[in-house]
């Protein structure tokens, strides 16, 4: 079946889309990291544990916002959604970095970055089964493979951006129980943190532009 250069645009939309999306998935490879920084805020209180609260809160992300997104993307223009998810999580990004404690850090990364992440994921991917409506087990196989790949090499590249010299964890306390990155270290979160939000920013708008739903499919919504 020939396909429109519209279906071609939107799939590569939705490969470049998904990519931004993965950069909320990351929490597993850089959790130290991230409570590294937190405990240089708030020393007294952050305790390594903490970061058991991070997958459940996903997970809640993840069951809210799925069927929503699902159910704005029949309604809403996608450009617009995706814009929204852009926007959610490129400002929890910048955010992030002048969090005082752990838990706004999981407010802004663990909620709005992932909320902002599903929208982007699900509104994407149905825009691209309806311009490949044959054929969404290889479309959708083509958009995670993608974003598997894209988390891949944005965690290599988060690897090096905060611990460039390969430092191990500490124990500041003694207690044998938390541990957490130098404290030079964990002053390269907020970079880390800016730079993820800037191709955030530039590949989430670009994706944006070019996402688009079948105006065959859409006549049939009406």
């Amino acid at each position: 079946m020939k396909r429109k250069p519209e279906a071609w645009r939107a799939l590569a939309a939705t490969c470049a889309i998904n990519s931004v999306a993965a950069t909320a998935q990351l929490w597993p490879v850089l959790n130290d990291y991230f409570m590294s920084f937190i405990h240089l805020q708030d020393p007294v209180s952050t305790k390594a544990s903490m970061s058991v609260i991070f997958a459940p809160t996903t997970y809640a992300v993840v069951i809210i916002f799925d069927p929503l997104s699902a159910y704005l993307q029949k309604r809403i223009d996608p450009r617009i959604l995706v814009l929204g998810g852009v926007v959610c999580m490129a400002t929890a990004l910048f955010l992030a970095p002048f969090s005082q404690d752990y838990v706004q850090f999981l407010m802004l990364y663990g909620f709005l970055a992932n909320s902002g992440a599903t929208l982007l994921t699900i509104v994407a991917l149905l825009c691209s089964w309806e311009w490949f409506p044959d054929v969404r087990g290889q479309v959708t196989g083509i958009v995670l493979a993608f974003q598997a790949m894209s988390r891949g090499v944005i965690a290599f590249a988060g690897l090096f951006i905060l611990n460039p010299h390969s430092l191990p964890l500490e124990n500041p306390s003694g207690d044998g129980v938390n541990f957490f990155y130098p404290e030079s270290v964990g002053e390269r979160v907020p970079l880390y943190c800016t730079l993820v939000a800037s191709y955030i920013s530039v590949v989430g708008l670009t994706g944006a532009f070019f996402i688009k739903r079948n105006e065959d499919i859409v006549q049939k919504d009406v």
